[in-house]
C-alpha cells in the first residue's frame, strides 16, 4: 500500500481510539456531555470514518477502475489540511469558540473551512476515477444473429456469457474489449476482480457500449482466429485422433505492450516488471521500497510495465527509473 492511503487509515484508527475515549468520559460524567458531544461526533465521523474512507478509496478505486489518481500531489496537502482542520475546530469549540464572539470564534470558523477544503480536494481527486468512459462509436458491422444453433459459422459469443469465460477461451480478444472502452481489463487486478462477476450484456450497459455491435466485433475476432493456421511449434508426437487436451489460457498477449530486458541494458518505462526482476534481481529492492513486499505475490508483475505500475501506485516514473538504473549500474560495475 502507498504512503498516504496508509497514513489516512492509521490516522482513522487514532481518531477511533480518541472517539472511544471521549465516549467513556461522557458515560462516566467526567466531562461536560453538552460540550463533548460535539467532539465525540466529529472525531468519529470526520476523524475515523472519513479518514478510513479516504485511505480505502485512494488505494482501491484506481486499481478497480484502471485509472490513476489524477492529482497524487494533493494527497499530502489533503492529509495535512484534514488533520489540522479537525483538531483546530475541536480545540476551539471546547475553548468556547462556538459561543463566545471574538478571536476564538473566528479561529473555530477558519479551521472548519480548512477541513472543508480537504474534503473538496478528495472529491475533485476521486471523482474523475469514477466517471464512465465516453460512449464508443464503432463502424457498423454485420448484425449478430440472435440464435445460431445448428448453423455453420454460428456466433460463439453471446451477451449472457461471463467476461472471464470469453477472455479465458480467447486471451487475445482482450484487445477488442480495451478498444471498445473496457480499459480496466488491461489492468490484471481489475480483470481478476470483475471479469468473473459480470456478463457481456451487463458490462455493455455499465460502459454505455452498443451490445450488438460489440458482440459482432467479438465474433468477427473469433471467426478470424478460427481461420488462422495452427502454430508452427505444434508438437508432432501428439496424435491427431486423440481428444484435444484443454488448453491453458495464453497470457502472452497481455505482454504485447511491454518488453523484456537483457543483461547490460538500461531500463525504460516499457519494460515488464517480471522480466526486469528476472534479469536484474538487484532491482527488487526498489519495488519493495515504493510498492511494498506484497508486490511480488501479485501476478500482475508478469503483465505490467514499469510505467503502468508507477501510474497505479501514484509514483513518479522518472524517480522509479532513476533508482532502478542506479541499481543496474551497481550490478554491472
Amino acid at each position: 500500500m502507498e504512503k498516504y492511503p496508509k497514513l489516512f487509515l492509521k490516522a482513522g484508527l487514532v481518531y477511533l481510539a480518541a472517539g472511544a475515549l471521549v465516549g467513556v468520559l461522557m458515560a462516566w460524567d467526567l466531562v461536560d456531555p453538552v460540550t463533548y458531544r460535539f467532539v465525540h461526533f466529529h472525531v468519529n465521523l470526520l476523524g475515523f470514518m472519513s479518514m478510513t474512507v479516504f485511505g480505502v478509496a485512494f488505494h482501491i478505486l484506481p486499481r478497480f477502475n484502471g485509472k490513476p489518481i489524477p492529482h497524487p500531489s494533493w494527497l499530502p496537502l489533503q492529509f495535512f489540511l484534514m488533520n489540522a482542520g479537525l483538531i483546530g475546530m475541536v480545540f476551539f469549540f471546547v475553548s468556547g469558540g462556538y459561543w463566545e464572539p471574538g478571536v476564538k470564534s473566528v479561529l473555530f470558523g477558519s479551521f472548519s473551512v480548512v477541513m472543508s477544503a480537504a474534503i473538496f480536494l478528495f472529491i475533485f481527486n476521486i471523482f474523475p476515477i469514477l466517471v464512465d468512459p465516453p460512449r464508443v462509436v464503432v463502424p457498423a458491422q454485420a448484425p449478430v444473429s440472435a440464435s445460431g444453433q445448428g448453423k455453420a459459422g454460428a456466433d460463439k459469443i453471446s451477451g449472457n456469457m461471463k467476461v472471464a469465460a470469453v477472455l479465458d477461451t480467447w486471451p487475445d480478444i482482450v484487445r477488442i474489449f480495451v478498444d471498445h472502452g473496457f480499459k480496466a481489463l488491461a489492468n490484471p487486478v481489475a480483470k481478476a476482480a470483475f471479469a468473473k462477476l459480470i456478463t457481456i450484456s451487463t458490462a455493455c450497459k455499465i460502459h454505455n457500449v452498443d451490445e450488438a455491435k460489440f458482440l459482432a466485433a467479438l465474433n468477427d475476432f473469433v471467426k478470424d482466429s478460427d481461420k488462422a493456421p495452427p502454430p508452427a511449434a505444434s508438437r508432432p508426437q501428439q496424435s491427431a485422433a486423440a481428444p484435444a487436451k484443454p488448453k491453458e489460457p495464453d497470457t502472452s498477449s497481455l505482454q504485447a505492450e511491454g518488453k523484456g530486458i537483457a543483461r547490460g541494458e538500461k531500463c525504460t518505462g516499457e519494460v515488464l516488471v517480471g522480466k526486469l526482476i528476472e534479469t536484474y534481481p538487484e532491482t527488487k529492492k526498489v519495488f519493495e521500497k515504493h510498492y511494498g513486499s506484497a508486490c511480488f505475490s501479485c501476478p500482475g508483475q508478469a503483465f505490467e510495465t514499469i510505467k503502468q505500475t508507477a501510474a497505479m501506485h501514484n509514483a513518479d516514473l522518472s524517480m522509479i527509473l532513476g533508482e532502478i538504473n542506479a541499481e543496474i549500474d551497481k550490478a554491472l560495475s
